[in-house]
């Protein structure tokens, strides 16, 4: 990814086919995929006016961008786009939710212990030990939309 001013990237989102995250919640993934294409190809890197973040949708600058600890953070990856209103605030506090770090948000020492273990869980042989569970709950997932007349 180059290294330009954000005017320019913002002039240049502007004109982002998806400058807006809410433009994308009434869409198809048939209706995305052009504009996604789109945007990898003419705006890259755009900004989300309405949500104040900034996306990048070439796999190449995302892998950069994972990468570069240095000047890019996922510490705020999970929290939520809106402000909660206070009456949730309240609520999360009375029940003790106190969101902590996972792997997806979690830059800390502790991530490649975080990351080690949640890898042994993804291992090909772990799977094949599940198959026999998925493949029954598939199916009975597959038979139950034959009974209600739709997928």
């Amino acid at each position: 990814m180059e290294n330009k001013s954000v005017d320019s990237i913002n002039k240049t989102a502007q004109g982002c086919p998806l400058s807006s995250l809410s433009d994308t919640f009434r869409l198809s993934n048939e209706e995305l995929e052009p504009l996604f294409r789109q945007a990898r190809t003419e705006h890259p890197v755009y900004f989300l006016a309405d949500i104040g973040y900034w996306a990048v949708s070439r796999y190449e600058d995302i892998r950069m961008v994972l990468s570069d600890k240095e000047r890019f953070s996922s510490e705020i990856t999970l929290q939520p786009l809106s402000p909660h209103y206070p009456e949730v605030v309240e609520l999360l506090k009375r029940r003790g939710f106190s969101p902590r770090p996972t792997l997806s948000n979690n830059e800390r020492e502790d991530h490649a212990r975080i990351r080690r273990n949640t890898q042994a869980a993804f291992r090909p042989q772990h799977f094949s030990n599940l198959e026999p569970y998925i493949r029954e709950l598939v199916n009975r997932a597959v038979d139950s939309f034959e009974t209600d007349g739709r997928a």
